[in-house]
């Protein structure tokens, strides 16, 4: 009868259009038992790279990182623009084109780095804006959706879209670089409480299966197979979607008793779930080949000592880390002491990279 009802309940959280796989996987994380390792046991290496500070490139707020041939892109959504930074932190170049105009943006809520391309997503304009890597514009694409946060495939873009209160309110579409809808992913439940909570955590998550998972969900869905292929299981602590709209609460109150799943990331063996148990964050690592859970826990920053361990985005083989310097200066001072490229930073100087390499 369980089986059943999990059954109905996916069918209705994915949509008329897409295909259940049967063979779904329960990552079982057991919140009672937790364990605490080395960040060395996973990581090999460690990169810190203050980025330079000058006139051109005073940046605001960064909500995205990506690296490609070895430079840094960092999307500023305050001054709302892309900054192109050197593998040694010095600015080469800005991306700004603010307008109506058919090469121009007006605000860019997410960026990907391609090999034929830089790809910026302009949530006003329903659009998504492709630029040539000497940033020479290429086209428009333009859609009638409001997405946030978007993938790309060869073909096809992968967009993730907030609420919109309309009938047909999905949380994922596949379009084809025509803007043209070929699919749609996670029909949203109606909100009572109107809570809208809101927290940095990803919604795609690319390695060796192309995956997604809306945000706060236990439910994480394979592109490629068109299905969910993982229910995360915390036992007593599992939000129970099937009953409940965890919008409709307020998941920062420390009385909500429920695992709140972050992140989510994958190298070549493993997918990695980040979550918060009781305000804290913890990561569970589910060994593919294995099919079961290997670590459970906290890691110790053994490549940097007596520093935080809080990677906000993955690219490939690197976990990408960004502090301000006001915050490394007043927290982490004795960071300026063990790295010589930390010695002259100031507390106004643009903010530094901390890039880990998985094993």
């Amino acid at each position: 009868m369980k089986f059943i009802c999990l059954y109905i309940f996916m069918l209705f959280l994915v949509g008329c259009k897409t295909t259940i796989d049967d063979s779904i996987e329960t990552i079982s994380i057991d919140c009672s038992r937790k364990q605490k390792k080395a960040l060395s046991n996973y990581f090999d290496n460690v990169k810190i790279c203050p980025l330079e500070t000058n006139s051109e490139c005073l940046l605001g707020y960064v909500t995205k990182v990506e690296i490609y041939n070895s430079d840094y892109y960092l999307l500023d959504f305050t001054n709302n623009c892309v900054f192109q930074f050197g593998a040694d932190g010095k600015f080469k170049r800005k991306l700004e084109k603010i307008g109506r105009g058919p090469d121009e943006y007006i605000k860019i809520t997410d960026l990907k780095i391609q090999k034929d391309g830089i790809y910026l997503l302009d949530y006003p304009q329903q659009s998504i804006l492709h630029f040539k890597h000497d940033m020479s514009f290429v086209k428009k694409i333009h859609f009638d959706l409001f997405p946030s946060e978007f993938q790309l495939d060869v073909d096809t873009l992968f967009i993730y879209c907030e609420r919109n209160n309309s009938k047909e309110d999905y949380c994922f579409y596949q379009i084809s670089k025509n803007g043209v809808i070929e699919k749609s992913y996670i029909k949203r439940k109606k909100l009572s409480k109107i809570k809208y909570n809101f927290q940095n955590s990803n919604v795609f998550c690319v390695g060796r299966d192309s995956l997604f998972s809306s945000r706060y969900s236990n439910y994480i869905y394979s592109k490629n197979k068109q299905s969910i292929i993982y229910e995360l299981d915390f036992k007593e602590k599992t939000f129970p979607e099937e009953k409940l709209n965890i919008e409709d609460y307020d998941i920062y109150e420390k009385k909500f008793p429920y695992v709140v799943r972050e992140n989510i990331y994958q190298n070549d063996n493993q997918l990695i779930i980040s979550y918060f148990d009781d305000g804290k964050r913890y990561f569970a690592l589910y060994d593919f080949d294995k099919k079961n859970v290997v670590f459970n826990g906290s890691f110790e920053n053994d490549l940097i000592t007596d520093f935080r361990f809080f990677p906000q985005w993955q690219k490939g083989k690197y976990w990408i880390d960004y502090i301000d310097s006001y915050s490394l200066i007043n927290n982490f001072p004795m960071l300026k002491e063990k790295f010589i490229q930390l010695k002259n930073l100031q507390e106004t100087d643009n903010p530094v990279l901390i890039i880990y390499e998985i094993m």
